[in-house]
């Protein structure tokens, strides 16, 4: 799983995070913002830090310039 971590919690060194299990991806510290990956297990130890904010990635798709409206 993809998750987001936010908040007060994102000041914490990506490697904070990764002890818990998160497989981190990209540390976006301007936006206090961490990417990663997750099993279900790592997920709930990471909504048991105080200030962590777990948000789960969606898919979009959209349509070709040339396709017709929809």
């Amino acid at each position: 799983m993809h998750v987001t971590l936010g908040g007060p919690a994102a000041a914490l060194a990506p490697e904070a995070l990764a002890e818990t299990g998160l497989v981190v991806d990209e540390h976006l510290e301007v936006v206090g913002v961490v990417t990663g990956w997750a099993d279900d297990d790592t997920i709930e130890r990471l909504r048991a830090i105080e200030g962590v904010t777990v948000e789960f990635e969606r898919g979009v798709q959209i349509a070709p310039p040339d396709a017709p409206l929809q």
